[in-house]
């Protein structure tokens, strides 16, 4: 009869001990505490950027409602700008700084909007005759959209 029990130092050991796997466990999550922060806010930067490209998509958008309504479409200064049939994202609102109207041919004149997130406030300029919408400097000049 064959006796498998045999000395440690007979053969080499098969797997890990417990130690072992804490270590390599402990080793793991303090990784991933220094790597989760900076992903989530990578998360919420790209989030955030598709939601200001879906207002910007809207604004632009806004020539082509007023032609297929056939009606002009006008905003005064320092009015909130309904959302026109699409809702702007959670927690965002857009406001005219200046008059915006958009002609029933489609043709939009040059305003400023002021774009307000849950965490920031940009100005944009919609430049005429199509709405491109893009940021606005400091000194009132429009900045190529990203």
């Amino acid at each position: 009869m064959r006796d498998d029990a045999t000395s440690p130092g007979d053969r080499p050991m098969r797997g890990f001990s417990l130690l072992e796997m804490l270590v390599v466990l402990v080793i793991l999550g303090m990784a991933a505490a220094l790597v989760a922060p900076p992903l989530a806010r990578t998360v919420d930067r790209v989030r955030e950027a598709g939601a200001h490209d879906d207002v910007r998509r809207q604004l632009q958008h806004l020539p082509m409602r007023a032609r297929a309504e056939g009606r002009a479409l006008t905003v005064d200064a320092g009015q909130p700008l309904p959302d026109f049939g699409r809702a702007w994202p959670e927690g965002w609102s857009v406001r005219a700084l200046t008059a915006l109207r958009i002609h029933a041919s489609g043709v939009c004149e040059r305003a400023d909007v002021r774009v307000e997130t849950p965490d920031s406030a940009r100005t944009w300029r919609l430049r005429a005759p199509d709405c491109f919408a893009a940021d606005a400097d400091i000194d009132g000049t429009a900045a190529d959209a990203p």
